[in-house]
């Protein structure tokens, strides 16, 4: 997912399921979202691009959520992902 300065649209999903518990879904990636605690400082939301090696703020963020990799989600992606790049072994 690559992002221009100035680009803007849509991106990503918000899931939100009955439980009241909340999900980001950008790309193939998920990430849990929480109530976070306002603060005294300045914050932005940026994107990385480390191939390209380009750094973008978004925003300025006005409310706070906390945002955390579901990590048992990566763990069985690269797990997948391990799976089909090793070759089989022989006995």
């Amino acid at each position: 997912m690559g992002l221009k300065p100035g680009e803007s649209g849509k991106m990503g999903k918000v899931q939100i399921h009955k439980s009241g518990k909340t999900r980001l879904v950008l790309g193939e990636s998920e990430f849990n979202l929480d109530p976070g605690l306002n603060c005294a400082f300045q914050q932005d939301l940026v994107h990385i691009n480390e191939k390209d090696n380009e750094f973008v703020n978004l925003s300025s963020i006005d409310g706070r959520m906390i945002c955390t990799p579901r990590l048992n989600f990566l763990i069985e992606k690269l797990e997948t992902k391990n799976a089909k790049e090793s070759p089989p072994s022989s006995a």
